[in-house]
């Protein structure tokens, strides 16, 4: 019986012990398991990503995301506005007026209900729903009710909200009987009560100083009356307006498409108008037709492709020159001044497909219709005959979404002037 016994209690310390051992590789294997998805969503998760603009369904303009180390494509590009992450989420608007949250893998963290949002900032968004603002956490609960006309996001513990017509500043635990803001209001109105009334201070002064140099004004009247008739026939002598025609070609691009575009071949023709000026001096403005454009290269959906975009655009330019004079009814003509130009039609073509780009202000549009630029030349003229080249800077952003493009090119022109040469010693 004894020997019955110790076996007995071998075999279940045996088993203890297999059992206990049993515990360890389990809980080992837990471990290994959970250390490894660890390790895998960090990677996902500590990459920097960068919005992009590209393709999706063979139209441009869609927005999606990139590793900004490698260029490698995350998110596709399929979303009409993106904005950067922040705090792990990135605000999308998947069709118009629909806005959700998505993370750094693509999926959708908060749903698209909001007409508008803003960033995640100190943990809360500000996202505007029917008509009014309110803040939601990352889980997507309102923490914050809509209860306001406008909001930005929190930075130190506060974020400033129009409410009930007053710009005040409120905090995470705001609820609509917070008594601070009534103060807040209160000092606002006072800060611009101040301001009213140091705004009318200076506008007295300056009144002041006016009726002191009057007298000095009512001399110097006099002294133009007296000479009055003298510059009158000289002004009639130096100024002449003269018509003519222009033409010529453009070779131009457009700005912030990462080196991606090159130089297109366009033609501009039109009228213009020669107003001399007294001292070699002169403005010429006109009315003109340019075509610009670029031609964009890269690759879709594995394929290198290439689409040429045709601007076409009626432009004023208004051009100060200055001639000098080089004798046998030549100048030398330096000229500077800007432009103006509205785009009547756009067209994007790649292989043997032509599409029309939708131009406006609106969030669906491509491109802004209006453009303002900078142009600077030089050029010579001969009897009524004008030939120059010069380089146009455009200084308005064409992108109606958060891009930056501009044109820019050179234009060489042709330009007879109708009527009397007159040069510098006339």
């Amino acid at each position: 019986m004894l020997q019955i016994s110790n076996l007995g209690k071998n075999v279940a310390n045996s088993i203890s012990k297999n059992v206990v051992s049993l515990k360890k590789r389990k809980i080992f294997s837990i471990i290994l398991i959970t250390a490894l998805f660890a390790l895998m969503t960090m990677d996902v998760f500590s990459q920097e990503l960068e919005k992009v603009r590209g393709f999706k369904n063979g139209y441009y303009g869609y927005w999606g995301y990139v590793d900004k180390a490698t260029r490698k494509t995350i998110i596709p590009c399929e979303y009409v506005l993106a904005k950067d992450f922040s705090e792990g989420l990135a605000a999308v608007e998947r069709s118009y007026l629909f806005w959700g949250f998505i993370d750094k893998t693509g999926r959708e963290v908060i749903p698209f209900n909001y007409n508008r949002v803003k960033s995640f900032s100190e943990g809360l968004a500000a996202v505007k729903l029917n008509g009014k603002w309110g803040f939601i956490d990352k889980t997507g609960k309102v923490v914050i009710p809509f209860k306001f006309q406008r909001a930005e996001s929190f930075s130190e513990g506060l974020a400033a909200v129009k409410f009930k017509g007053n710009r005040v500043f409120i905090d995470k635990m705001w609820q609509d009987t917070t008594s601070s803001i009534v103060d807040i209001a209160k000092s606002d109105l006072e800060r611009e009560r101040k301001a009213e009334q140091e705004r009318e201070r200076i506008t007295a002064q300056e009144k002041i100083v006016a009726l002191e140099t009057e007298p000095e004004k009512e001399k110097t009247k006099q002294k133009v009356k007296s000479s009055g008739t003298n510059t009158k026939n000289a002004n009639t002598t130096n100024k002449i307006f003269r018509f003519g025609v222009r033409a010529g070609m453009n070779v131009t691009n457009m700005s912030g498409f990462e080196k991606t575009t090159k130089m297109v071949l366009g033609v501009q023709s039109g009228v213009v108008v020669d107003f001399s000026l007294p001292k070699n001096f002169a403005i010429q403005t006109g009315l003109l037709y340019a075509q610009q454009g670029f031609k964009w290269t890269g690759t879709y959906m594995g394929k290198k492709s290439t689409t040429r975009y045709t601007l076409h655009y009626i432009q004023i330019p208004i051009n100060a020159q200055y001639k000098l004079n080089l004798g046998s009814k030549t100048s030398l003509l330096f000229q500077t001044g800007p432009y103006f130009g509205y785009c009547f039609l756009g067209k994007a073509k790649n292989g043997g497909t032509t599409k029309k780009i939708p131009m406006g202000f609106g969030k669906k549009d491509e491109l802004k219709t209006f453009d303002f630029g900078l142009g600077v030349g030089v050029g010579v003229q001969f009897y009524g005959l004008q030939a120059g080249i010069g380089y146009n800077i455009g200084l308005y952003n064409l992108s109606p979404l958060d891009e930056k493009h501009r044109n820019h090119g050179l234009a060489i022109t042709i330009t007879y002037l109708f009527g009397k040469y007159r040069n510098a010693k006339e």
